[in-house]
């Protein structure tokens, strides 16, 4: 009997795990680096919907789909004139401000290496953007 109801409070505890906007929110999206941007490097990009998207992507087909009636896209891209060896971004919200942290390691190879960062937010019309990039 003991494990009965240890059984069912799992399986009830499991059954109250769904998905909520709020784990989606601050979600990075699997861009690759490759995906040719048609922004100014290195400013965060504000999409609102898929139009707006394929007026700055070379191929879309290398951007995964988003559902624009619930979320915003912020996208910043770049390139360095050196090898990256690690790369990170996150992305914060402070004071109705957002704002994306990239974090970029060099290597020191003679060659030029792109970035893309892509992350949801809520949907959103209005919206202040800070762009935050540390390189060592």
């Amino acid at each position: 009997m003991k494990y009965f109801v240890l059984s069912l409070l799992f399986i009830v505890s499991l059954s109250s795990c769904e998905k909520s906007d709020n784990e989606v929110v601050g979600k990075q999206l699997d861009v690759q680096s490759s995906c040719t941007i048609l922004s100014p490097s290195e400013e965060i990009v504000v999409v609102n919907s898929e139009d707006e998207l394929f007026q700055i992507l070379e191929d879309k087909s290398q951007f995964p789909k988003v559902d624009f009636s619930r979320y915003t896209v912020l996208l910043v891209h770049g390139i360095e004139n050196s090898g990256i060896s690690h790369f990170s971004s996150s992305v914060s919200q402070q004071n109705n401000t957002w704002i994306m942290s990239i974090t970029i390691e060099h290597n020191y190879t003679a060659v030029m290496e792109p970035w893309v960062a892509a992350y949801l937010i809520p949907k959103t019309r209005e919206i202040s953007t800070k762009l935050q990039i540390i390189r060592y």
